[in-house]
């Protein structure tokens, strides 16, 4: 199938390669439907593109990258929804949020992390305690910001 995108143009995706969100996204109950864009290939940064509002997508990474023991955070009541079976694998991803012209100050949201059951494609953002942080800041310091986070920063800030 054909889907035109702001940032992407016109590409092809299969529909084994749509995410399904019954509830939405936190804000976003209507757009249920979405798929996944590697930013460059060997990156860990994601776009996650709206296939109901071709405006919308929003950059991700795996929490792992950033926090690799997140998953103890995740419930099996929190995820009931995804109906997973016992083989099924999870993917756990974080939004990245990049203020325009600032990517050195680029957070991660791991209180709302993005879950979805990888065999039947569909995910849940589920909102965790308030004791989890809500903006884990990617680079320490003084770190520059790696190609790849430019690429997504330059691909933000053409909306």
């Amino acid at each position: 199938m054909k889907v035109v995108t702001s940032r992407f143009g016109e590409v092809e995706v299969t529909q084994e390669s749509i995410v399904t969100f019954p509830s939405g996204l936190v804000g976003l109950p209507n757009h249920s439907r979405y798929v996944v864009f590697d930013v460059e290939q060997d990156s860990e940064y994601q776009w996650l593109q709206s296939l109901d509002d071709e405006t919308l997508a929003v950059v991700m990474l795996p929490a792992d990258v950033l926090e690799p023991n997140f998953a103890q955070h995740i419930t099996a009541e929190s995820v009931m929804d995804l109906d997973l079976k016992g083989d099924d694998q999870i993917s756990i991803s974080v939004i990245v949020t990049i203020p325009p012209g600032r990517p050195d100050q680029a957070t991660a949201n791991f209180r709302a992390p993005i879950v979805v059951n990888l065999s039947t494609r569909i995910g849940k953002q589920i909102i965790l305690h308030e004791s989890i942080p809500l903006h884990v800041p990617l680079l320490p310091d003084g770190q520059e910001v790696e190609e790849s986070a430019s690429v997504c920063v330059q691909g933000a800030m053409k909306t």
